[in-house]
């Protein structure tokens, strides 16, 4: 399935709405998004309760976590942990939701470890 509008990822990962022009540049190679992960996406934003406005995570994030678990790969955020679970399943960052998940999510940092 494709769409102009569509979100498409890079095979490392990267989440991109439209492919921006350094990407086309460099010939980074795109996948388009599955049905399968646009159908867990919109579960996942159902299930933590995402909205347009709010301080946890939004649909990007959601279409992200969806496309790491369909396909094992890791999150590489600049979130850092929340110390304490929210009450409101709206306010849960990627980090958390990935532990809730069971999705591999590291830091910046950690990355560059």
């Amino acid at each position: 399935m494709q769409l102009q509008a569509k979100a498409r990822t890079t095979t490392s990962g990267v989440l991109l709405r439209q492919p921006d022009k350094q990407v086309r540049e460099n010939e980074f190679p795109i996948e388009d998004v599955s049905d399968d992960v646009e159908s867990l996406s919109l579960r996942l934003e159902k299930k933590y309760e995402v909205a347009d406005i709010g301080k946890g995570a939004g649909r990007v994030d959601m279409l992200l976590i969806a496309f790491a678990l369909t396909t094992g790969k890791v999150i590489v955020t600049l979130e850092s942990r929340q110390n304490q679970t929210p009450d409101n399943l709206s306010n849960y960052k990627i980090p958390l939701i990935c532990i809730d998940e069971g999705v591999d999510c590291i830091d910046f940092v950690e990355l560059l470890e």
